[in-house]
């Protein structure tokens, strides 16, 4: 009997198995799928554009298109000519394979977004269909965007490209929305697809705009997601009435006997609709493969599946299969079940359906946008139903239902075709004429004479034209409407940036008279991520003879000699009164037919303005620098003034960081390039790994490498004197030449970045952080470098540039600087005497002789400077110009000015006079001056000991007698001597001046040498004492009373320091033997 065809029953999955030759045996290709493969073949061959979106409303058919694509690319040569017939024989024209260029077929990647994180799970479709891999869980988008593009750009030879396939896409921007994320990562993905260097499509598959996943999220959320939506290309995927009819033809499949039965039944009813509102399609064929489908209800089916209300439902396939009460599906299992049942051929009419839609849907049609015309509808049909018949009723249902679902389509309810339908369906013309004028007198219906057609009653008290009017008369005389419109249209330099790979774009909009005063301060410079020029369109003959004026004086103003006509002025006006209206009327809160009016006007005002705009843009006469444009597009004039004002542009192939506002991702790789431009300037691949590959060494493939601005030399790896490309040495070349040779003073690294942002090179800021290390390291030993204290501002002087340089070089160009150090044939000479003099005092340690440049030197007598005591930095113990030689090498912040002046003015004579030995005099002084002190309060210390008492056996034994904390640690100290050794020797000092050896000055050595002579007569004494430990003073005392009686009598008179002395002396006679009895 009837039957629905099964592999309409439910929603295609382009993930699972498919027989492809049934597959492409059953499809059907209707013009808006033809028509998409075209565009996207299009897109792809003629312009930059990979990523793509498919927008339209469940059960279109997308993930049927998908799956179609795919085999049309296919890797199997023999599905893919199959799907390439079937693309053929629906339209022989198709230049979908050579667009795509097919050779080898494409490999394909078949995502389905789940509600969970999109990165992780695109990742993991990406590496297992390219690689067979499985990506690690848990890491954060960039990572994966990493992985992706890894995979991207490794894919072997055997594809002609990757197509990307993402279908269900709006449950990943779903998951987006409901963690309040932003889209980061489809914009990553997006560049990444731009940028890899395979051919590389990808396509999303979207029920609504990216817009309707944001609209519960901020304002600023929202605007972002609107900026990522411009990175993919939407496409409308939305069938119309006459493709659904086809499509709904192809489900519904009758026996041929009863296909022919029920066809001459439905014959005139089919050609009055056709008639009526197929208006001049030919739509008659497919209003008969519907049967038994009433042909109005088939023509509505297409519309309803694209309402909200009817999402959840899949659209008119899921209408067709469903198993609902009143349902279609319903209808055939009861009247077309067999021979029997089917022999009243009876209609699944618009009164069945209008029950379907009642029984089943009416809750989620009153809340959905169509609630307020539903319930209207509802409404009538209880009027009609009070006084009228079941004719009342059926016309009442047929005119709501064409009413609600059919205007949109152009599908009106006229007397003609009403009569003519329910004619048809076997109700008499005199009646329906009357039923007709009963429902329009209860005010059911009501005649529109703009459609000359009838509708369901909907009253408005507002006269939204007498609005619009009334606000138009009282703004249009003092509104600064220029203003007020958004005319400002961004144009690409598209043949520019293919040439160059810089973005660039210019500026086109309105400018009256009042606004003209603000260009020159506008044009003088240009601002990053900012138009490089602005053409300007006048609205009065004033503002135009203004903008010539400042077109003289400004090389970025570009102007158009046609005045902006009255019209586009007049709709401006409208366009600013409709949008007063909507935002402070409120008589229309409570009236949705004039809301809708207003709404309907303010869109197509917004598209005529738009249209005006874009013509009056399009067909202006440009001039610049006494140039005129005419005929030529905006674009390629864009492109053509980029050229000119850009001319010396290298040319950059790496979006990454070719751009004034690079990603999150792209910075923290440029930042570890240019640290590693420092520190491993001397190793290949700046030290980066062999083995892996990640962002950073990508760009120095791309940034340097590339160019040779990094790469073997001398045997080694560094920035070569003159550059591969003859871009880049211009550049470096020019920039030294123009800001820094003839200068003799520091150049702010930030002077050389404004100098690189300007034409005419134009140079990004993501480019200009690589190259601006790069070339600060090609001079590193032509030039001195400083850094800028950032909390005292003093300028310091530094050997070469590290790691905070290249960090200040990134963050804080201003606080960072260069100067170019000049020598000629005498300070050559110079040098190399202070060089000889140099590598004498420290043993060759250095060997500066090898390498005489004024950096390496000032750096050689800077560092023996650090090498020297803190004694030695701070004593005047020292000839006056070994002090002279501390005091200025302290000083020393600029290596010209501390070796060619403060050193000769130091030496006390000229250049050429300097020899080595009055460096190395000097040098050789301070070297000396800490072993000299060693050594001569060594000889002090032993001199007043003697070599009997120094013995480690009399220390040791003073050690283990005294108390004296301080004459013990001395002791400890004499006891610790070592030929050849002189560490006791400061330690004693540090004791005897209780300074550390790294706090030693003139007074520290003073003190220790006051203190010696004390601490060496504790000594002694303690020393003497030690040896007569065991006796007992106190018999002693008793037995020789008399003696000691004597001895003091004959002290009397001196003080005690004497009388200590004396005795020690006698002490020191008694040891050695020499008294005489």
């Amino acid at each position: 009997m009837i039957t629905i065809k099964q592999n309409y029953k439910s929603s295609t999955r382009i993930d699972g198995l498919v027989d492809p030759k049934q597959f492409i045996d059953n499809i059907v290709l209707h013009g808006t799928a033809l028509s998409t493969l075209d565009t996207l073949g299009k897109e792809v061959n003629n312009t930059n554009q990979r990523c793509f979106t498919l927008t339209g409303t469940y059960g279109t058919g997308k993930s049927t298109f998908a799956l179609f694509m795919s085999l049309l690319l296919s890797a199997d040569k023999k599905v893919r000519s199959l799907a390439s017939k079937k693309l053929l024989a629906a339209q022989a024209d198709s230049t979908f394979i050579k667009d795509f260029k097919v050779k080898k077929g494409w490999k394909v990647v078949k995502h389905v977004c789940g509600l969970g994180a999109p990165a992780e799970g695109l990742a993991n479709s990406v590496l297992s269909t390219l690689q067979g891999n499985v990506a690690p869980s848990g890491e954060d988008d960039n990572f994966y965007v990493e992985l992706i593009k890894s995979a991207l750009n490794s894919q072997d030879e055997d594809a002609d490209g990757v197509l990307i396939l993402l279908d269900e896409m709006g449950k990943a921007l779903d998951y987006q929305s409901r963690e309040n994320k932003d889209l980061h990562f489809f914009q990553e993905l997006a560049d990444a697809i731009e940028k890899s260097n395979k051919p590389v499509v990808l396509i999303g598959f979207l029920h609504q705009s990216f817009a309707e996943y944001a609209r519960s999220m901020t304002s600023h959320i929202q605007r972002e997601w609107g900026k990522v939506q411009g990175r993919y290309r939407d496409i409308a995927y939305s069938p119309s009435i006459d493709e659904s009819l086809i499509l709904i033809g192809e489900t519904v499949k009758a026996d041929n006997d009863l296909k022919q039965r029920i066809e001459r039944k439905y014959a005139r009813l089919v050609d009055v609709v056709a008639k009526y509102l197929g208006r001049e399609k030919n739509i008659t064929n497919s209003l008969k493969n519907a049967l038994p489908i009433d042909p109005v209800v088939s023509l509505l089916l297409g519309p309803i599946s694209k309402r909200s209300f009817s999402q959840n439902e899949r659209s008119l396939f899921g209408f067709l299969a469903s198993s609902e009460k009143l349902s279609f599906n319903q209808f055939i299992n009861t009247f077309y079940a067999d021979d029997e049942s089917s022999e009243a051929l009876k209609l699944y009419n618009a009164n069945l359906f209008w029950q379907y839609l009642t029984t089943n849907l009416d809750h989620i049609i009153s809340s959905s946008r169509d609630g307020k015309i539903w319930l209207e509808a509802k409404d009538a049909l209880y009027r009609a139903s009070l006084d009228g018949e079941e004719l009342h009723e059926a016309i009442t249902k047929t005119v709501a239902l064409i009413t609600m679902f059919g205007y949109q389509y152009q599908l009106f309810a006229s007397r003609e075709f009403l009569i003519s339908y329910f004619e048809q369906l076997g109700y008499k013309a005199k009646n329906v004429t009357n039923a007709l004028e009963e429902l329009e007198s209860w005010k059911v219906l009501i005649y529109r004479d703009l459609h000359q057609a009838l509708t369901i009653f909907q009253g408005s008290d507002i006269d939204v034209n007498e609005i619009i009017t009334s606000t138009v008369d009282a703004i249009k005389d003092g509104v600064d409407w220029v203003s007020e419109v958004s005319s400002t249209k961004h144009i690409l330099a598209s043949a520019h940036y293919h040439r160059k790979g810089t973005l660039r774009w210019a500026d086109v909009q309105l400018i009256n008279e009042r606004s003209v005063n603000l260009i020159a301060s506008k044009a003088k410079s240009s601002a990053e991520n900012a138009a490089f020029v602005n053409f300007y369109v006048p609205t009065s003959k004033a503002a135009l003879e203004l903008l010539k004026k400042v077109a003289a004086k400004q090389s970025q103003v570009v102007f158009s000699e046609s005045i902006a006509p009255e019209n586009l002025r007049t709709l401006a006006i409208e366009q600013i009164a409709l949008r007063n209206i909507k935002e402070t009327n409120k008589t229309l809160v409570h009236d949705k037919i004039a809301r809708e009016e207003v709404e309907s006007r303010l869109q197509a005002n917004e598209r005529a303005l738009e249209n005006e705009l874009d013509l009056l843009f399009n067909k202006s006469q440009w001039h610049y620098e006494g140039r005129q444009y005419s005929d030529v597009s905006l674009s390629t004039i864009v492109s053509a003034l980029a050229d000119e004002i850009y001319s010396e542009s290298p040319v950059i192939i790496n979006e990454l960081v070719n751009r004034n506002k690079p990603s999150g991702s792209a910075n923290a790789a440029i930042k570890k390039l240019v640290l590693a431009m420092a520190e491993n300037y001397g190793e290949e691949l700046l030290g980066f790994p062999s083995d892996t590959f990640p962002a950073e060494k990508g760009l120095y493939f791309s940034c340097l490498a590339n160019f040779g601005i990094h790469c073997a030399i001398d045997n080694g790896w560094g920035y070569p004197t003159e550059i591969e490309n003859s871009d880049v040495d211009n550049l470096f070349r020019k920039t030294h030449e123009t800001l820094i040779a003839d200068t003799n003073a520091p150049v702010w690294l930030s002077e050389i970045d404004e100098y690189w942002a300007a034409a005419p090179y134009g140079l990004t800021k993501g480019i200009r952080a690589i190259w601006l290390m790069a070339f600060v390291m090609k001079h590193m030993k032509d030039y001195a470098f400083y850094d800028k204290n950032d909390a005292t501002g003093e300028i310091i002087f530094i050997t070469q540039p590290d790691d905070e340089f290249a960090l200040k070089l990134i963050q804080k160009p201003h606080n960072v600087a260069v100067q170019a150090i000049h020598i000629d044939q005498e300070k050559t000479a110079y040098l190399n005497k202070v060089a000889e003099a140099l590598d004498s005092v420290t043993n060759h340690e250095h060997d500066y002789s090898k390498d005489v440049t004024p950096l390496n030197v000032a750096e050689g007598l800077v560092t023996f400077y650090s090498s020297l005591s803190s004694y030695t930095v701070a004593t005047k113990n020292v000839t006056k110009k070994a002090r002279k030689f501390l005091e200025i090498t302290k000083k020393a912040s600029d290596p010209n000015a501390y070796l060619f002046k403060a050193l000769p003015e130091l030496l006390e004579t000229d250049l050429d006079s300097i020899s080595v030995q009055d460096v190395e005099d000097i040098l050789r002084t301070l070297k000396n001056a800490h072993g000299e002190l060693l050594s001569n309060f060594k000889k002090t210390t032993e001199k007043a000991l003697g070599n009997d008492l120094i013995a480690k056996s009399t220390c040791t034994a003073v050690v283990d007698f005294t108390d004296d904390h301080k004459l013990k640690s001395f002791a400890q100290r004499l006891s610790e001597r070592k030929e050849n050794d002189n560490r006791w020797v400061s330690n004693l000092i540090s004791l005897l001046s209780s300074k550390s050896e790294r706090n030693w000055d003139d007074l520290a050595i003073k003190r220790a040498q006051v203190a010696l002579p004390e601490l060496v007569e504790k000594f002694k004494i303690a020393a003497h004492r030690a040896k007569f430990s065991g006796l007992d003073f106190a018999e002693i005392e008793k037995e020789f009373n008399e003696q000691i009686q004597g001895i003091t009598s004959s002290l009397e008179g001196l003080d005690s320091e004497k009388k200590k002395t004396l005795l020690v002396a006698l002490l020191d006679e008694l040891e050695n033997g020499a008294v005489k009895s």
